[in-house]
């Protein structure tokens, strides 16, 4: 079943994977506000309501703000994470040092309402973890479906010379080993 779900979503058209890469990183956004506030304030609270004088929605908007313009800025969407290495990943942290500079000097020295300032420090930490390990699971779980289908379209194409016992046998050999495709005889 996890197969045949990579699959699907590996077929999806690149414009569509780059939304939804998009939409991740902007609900990411959002739920690293939201563990930002807990871990500010030692108790969960609703992203949406006016808890004990603290808002986290200025904070989520104007993460949500930020993401959408600097990392499309950093061209962090224009080759999805499974075929990148290590330049996806110094993209990355040159688009978060980014981020994580601007939401820090908002929250910090301008100040927003209903925002501790300590959230300008939180979250962006929990962001930037978020965002590693969702492009390093991405990788492993789309990028190893991806090494596989080039290693069977890849692989050199054979044609046997012989239908009789010899190539029969050769085929069964052949077939074995992973290297070579037999496309006939």
């Amino acid at each position: 079943m996890f197969s045949n779900i990579r699959m699907l979503i590996l077929s999806l058209p690149r414009p569509l994977k780059q939304f939804v890469v998009l939409a991740l990183d902007l609900f990411l956004a959002v739920f690293s506000v939201w563990l930002a506030y807990y871990l500010r304030l030692g108790y969960f609270i609703s992203i949406f309501e006016f808890t004990d004088g603290k808002y986290p929605v200025p904070a989520a908007v104007l993460s949500c703000i930020l993401v959408s313009p600097i990392f499309l800025f950093f061209k962090l969407y224009s080759s999805l994470f499974r075929f990148g290495g290590i330049h996806s990943m110094v993209a990355l942290a040159k688009a978060m040092a980014a981020y994580g500079i601007i939401f820090m000097f908002i929250v910090t020295v301008v100040g927003l309402d209903g925002v501790p300032r300590t959230i300008g420090l939180i979250q962006p930490t929990i962001f930037i973890f978020l965002l590693g390990l969702s492009r390093v699971l991405a990788r492993s779980l789309l990028g190893e479906a991806n090494i596989f289908i080039k290693r069977v379209d890849d692989r050199p194409r054979v044609l046997i010379y012989g239908a009789g016992t010899a190539g029969i046998e050769l085929a069964s050999v052949l077939k074995q080993n992973a290297e070579v495709q037999i496309i006939g005889f």
